[in-house]
């Protein structure tokens, strides 16, 4: 696939197998990728942190598996807002040095609430010619329960790494990633304490971390 003028890609809710195809590499003005729900087989896409417009990023309920690489020159996803792998098979430690690259999420409000669109092609009614865009739409769903996003506003951040066999503690460098609105980490074999630094998650409006092995004491919010 070469569609360098790309910007959105939704897969979802069917039944793709095989690998994610590395051409997808050459859609540098990609936004929003979406292959939920289906069958794919792969480790995790890294290279796609090369794309320097990824906001979105949604493989949850496919059969990804394997640890996540430490990223490699600290820019990867730069402007990534949303992630969502639950539901897969990955193994290992979480990504705490992506999380370091996800500047996106580092901020707590923008200077100007804007939405994640796309650019329609004119097209001519009865003569008149019409330019418009298109809201990008997406559905999160935590503990069964489907939220719906009919636009995504720049305000959104989530990271929703649930159902999956991740081990070890949970990284202090999530707590850098100011701008959560979700963290999902449910459902995988955490171990050790809750970092109190994530009481600096002050705009955080979801914190799911159960089905874990965690201990100790809950931090003071």
């Amino acid at each position: 696939m070469n569609g360098t003028n790309l910007m959105m890609i939704d897969f979802s809710d069917n039944s793709l197998q095989g690998r994610v195809p590395k051409s997808l590499a050459n859609c540098v003005k990609l936004k929003f990728r979406n292959l939920g729900d289906n069958q794919i087989t792969d480790v995790f896409p890294s290279w796609l942190g090369t794309l320097p417009e990824l906001e979105v990023l949604i493989l949850k309920f496919n059969n990804f598996h394997g640890e996540i690489e430490e990223p490699q020159t600290g820019f990867e996803f730069p402007k990534l807002r949303i992630i969502d792998l639950s539901h897969n098979r990955f193994t290992g430690n979480l990504p705490s040095k992506h999380f370091h690259c996800w500047n996106a999420m580092k901020d707590i409000r923008a200077s100007k609430l804007t939405y994640l669109q796309v650019k329609l092609v004119p097209y001519d009614v009865l003569g008149f010619t019409y330019y418009g865009y298109a809201d990008y739409s997406l559905i999160m769903s935590n503990k069964g329960t489907e939220i719906e996003y009919p636009k995504l506003s720049n305000l959104i951040a989530a990271i929703i790494l649930s159902d999956n066999n991740f081990v070890g503690e949970i990284p202090t460098s999530i707590a850098s990633l100011k701008g959560l609105r979700t963290l999902n980490l449910s459902n995988n074999n955490l171990r050790g304490y809750i970092p109190l630094t994530l009481s600096n998650l002050t705009v955080i409006e979801s914190l799911d971390l159960s089905s874990n092995k965690l201990t100790g004491q809950i931090p003071q919010c």
